[in-house]
């Protein structure tokens, strides 16, 4: 198994996976989605992928939105280097379509694939043409005893990204906590960046970052410290 191919780890919960039209707020202390925990668990470079083929927007621009989400605006509240660290969004990004071209990086080398679709087509049939989450590449038993993965996929609808705004960033950080491992909300409605209006927590709105709890959540579960 490649190197970055081990320190990728990727957890699936009988929840199944998730989509989501708007981008809404997460709870920490419910979720148990997908596991990554190549994230800062291990030495090593984090690389991740745009993929601007099925929408009309250029990849500068695509990169530019959703790299920006993650690491440039709110660095508050972001995903990157939030309490702990452990989740680092600020190194290496290029175009998903180079990754089977025989340049580096290579397929095996890079964790999270952005696909940006105007027309989701190319994800899985549950995603129903709204943005989504899903692992991909094989699958063995990892650290803690879950089922992981080599990399993941977010496909994220276009209309959503160019829309700009808080719509763009919940949808980012709301699909990028399900590759983190937080889940969608189950009832409760504590304020997290997947705990949206959209599924039943009206008092929540539809959040743009992740909460405190949702970080704290995520570095448990690279550290391997916390479990559904």
């Amino acid at each position: 198994m490649q190197r970055h191919r081990v320190n990728l780890v990727l957890l699936v919960v009988v929840m199944g996976l998730s989509s989501v039209l708007l981008a809404p707020p997460a709870q920490a202390h419910h979720s148990s989605g997908f596991y990554l925990a190549s994230m800062r668990s291990l030495a090593q470079t984090e690389q991740y992928c745009v993929e601007d083929r099925y929408t009309s927007a250029s990849f500068d621009y695509v990169l530019h939105e959703v790299r920006n989400t993650l690491v440039v605006e709110n660095t508050a509240y972001n995903w990157d280097l939030k309490r702990g660290g452990k989740t680092d969004f600020r190194t290496v990004w290029v175009p998903c379509r180079q990754l089977n071209s025989g340049t580096v990086p290579t397929r095996n080398d890079v964790e999270i694939e952005y696909h940006v679709e105007d027309v989701i087509t190319t994800a899985p049939g549950w995603c129903g043409g709204t943005s989504c989450a899903a692992p991909a590449g094989p699958s063995w038993s990892g650290p803690y005893g879950r089922t992981e993965y080599t990399w993941y996929n977010v496909w994220l609808r276009g209309t959503l990204i160019k829309s700009g705004g808080d719509v763009r960033r919940h949808v980012v950080n709301h699909e990028t906590g399900h590759v983190l491992g937080l889940s969608d909300g189950n009832g409760s409605c504590p304020y997290s960046i997947m705990h949206p209006s959209y599924y039943g927590c009206p008092g929540n709105g539809n959040p743009a970052w992740p909460s405190a709890s949702d970080h704290d959540t995520v570095n448990r579960l690279i550290d391997g410290v916390w479990a559904p």
